[in-house]
């Protein structure tokens, strides 16, 4: 698979992550320890470009850091737990 899959994958699946902790952050709750991202992928009709498996989760994982990174050093969110 094509590197920009993975990339563009990884960028579907952080905004989602990024929304959870901003609605949590703003409701003064934990952000970063309440979704989670699994190998099961039963009944999912049509899997997200490069992610087949739970062979894809490394690849996933390098990019989430990659772009968790970027948005914690803009320190968007209020609560000193949820910038880390």
């Amino acid at each position: 698979m094509h590197p920009q899959a993975y990339r563009y994958s990884a960028q579907i699946v952080w905004n989602q992550l990024q929304h959870i902790a901003e609605v949590l952050d703003k409701n003064e709750l934990p952000g970063w320890n309440t979704a989670g991202i699994g190998s099961d992928f039963d009944g999912t009709i049509k899997p997200l470009p490069g992610l087949w498996s739970a062979e894809a989760l490394p690849l996933l994982a390098t990019e989430l850091v990659t772009l968790s990174s970027a948005y914690l050093k803009k320190n968007k969110l209020r609560m000193s737990e949820n910038q880390k």
